[in-house]
């Protein structure tokens, strides 16, 4: 007897990239690929991440956390081809506005994946969303990542212990087309 077919879910969001570079929202078959992905080099995060190895000790973990997603964010698997490389989400901050946050397994670190990621992801916040604002907090010390939203048009808005960069809808054409 086949498994009854669940109606209620969501599609799954896929958003492709150039070079099989993809960004999918977060399905409970990605859970494993996710948790070995943390699990394999929970080390390197550091900066302001600590929280993701911390919140996901077990696939169990990251198994009610896609059941049970927070209100107002959206969980994207980074992936290359068929190997999930990192994850980045959108969460509502307030009408029209979002922060992105994002991180890419250790081993797949120089790649690139999170300055394609965050275009991807840029595209569909401004043009399918139709956000006004994209914010990022990151570290004063996160070299690798204040040069990627540099990369992709961020601009420095505000520092404290960490940096805010912003990227607005207007600036949103100048840093695509780069």
């Amino acid at each position: 007897m086949a498994a009854p077919e669940l109606t209620n879910r969501p599609a799954r969001i896929e958003i492709e990239g150039t070079d099989g570079i993809a960004l999918r929202g977060l399905v409970l078959d990605d859970a494993q690929r996710y948790f070995d992905l943390i699990d394999a080099d929970r080390g390197h995060f550091k900066y302001g991440q600590e929280v993701t190895p911390e919140k996901y000790t077990s696939v169990e973990k990251v198994i009610d956390s896609i059941e049970h997603p927070q209100a107002g964010r959206t969980r994207f698997g980074i992936w290359d081809h068929d190997t999930m490389v990192g994850s980045i989400n959108l969460s509502d901050k307030r009408p029209g506005v979002m922060e992105v946050g994002y991180w890419v397994g250790g081993e797949h670190k120089g790649h690139g994946y999170a300055q394609k990621a965050l275009g991807l992801v840029m595209g569909y916040a401004f043009n399918d969303l139709n956000l006004s604002e994209l914010i990022a907090w990151v570290h004063p010390e996160n070299a690798a990542s204040i040069k990627t939203l540099e990369r992709n048009g961020f601009q420095l808005d505000m520092t404290s212990q960490e940096l805010r960069y912003v990227l607005r809808r207007d600036q949103v054409a100048a840093a695509l087309d780069e």
